[in-house]
């Protein structure tokens, strides 16, 4: 297995935990409810500064209620 699948790998546990957590309705991350939680994998935002987008392996997105 070469460093890139083995990363792969752990990213994809890593989201599966976040998403687990939120599932049994935990803490999220051990800090966050899970009902102001969003989990992305391969999530994509706009970067001004390289006025493209720029991918990210795992998001957690918090938002106020």
């Amino acid at each position: 297995m070469n460093s890139s699948d083995k990363g792969d790998k752990l990213e994809d546990a890593f989201h599966q935990y976040l998403l687990d957590q939120k599932e049994r309705g935990d803490l999220v991350y051990g800090v966050y409810s899970p009902d102001s939680c969003r989990i992305f994998k391969k999530k994509e935002y706009y970067c001004k500064e390289r006025e493209a987008g720029v991918e990210f392996d795992v998001v957690l997105e918090i938002y106020a209620n």
